[in-house]
């Protein structure tokens, strides 16, 4: 049987029933995985954590690249760049502090006013 890709509609029906029929590989261990639903947790890392804590440097990073206005297409150009020079120059203890922080984060969540950003 060959899949018709035009047939949009019966492809997202397919992909629905399968996915809300077929057992996820860990629905013993945790019931809530069964069915289809899926509960999506963030690992948050040191370089997560180092966008929070050092984003002023990120920042003055970007601004030596570029004199475009933060936001836009030409600054977020570099600012993956200027993140990781950022997380490379930090010493053991800010390095040290960000773990600790991504460990608070995995473990208690973020706190409200991060989630609201």
């Amino acid at each position: 049987m060959k899949l018709i890709t035009t047939d949009l509609p019966a492809l997202q029906k397919v992909t629905t029933w399968y996915s809300n029929n077929v057992k996820a590989a860990k629905a013993e261990d945790d019931p809530e995985t069964s069915r289809g639903i899926k509960s999506y947790t963030r690992m948050h890392t040191k370089r997560d954590t180092c966008k929070h804590l050092f984003k002023d440097r990120i920042h003055e990073a970007v601004m030596e690249k570029t004199a475009a206005p933060p936001g836009g297409p030409e600054w977020l150009k570099h600012y993956a760049v200027a993140q990781a020079t950022v997380f490379n120059s930090l010493n053991e203890e800010e390095l040290e502090e960000c773990s600790e922080l991504a460990e608070k984060w995995n473990d208690e969540g973020l706190s409200k006013a991060k989630q609201q950003r």
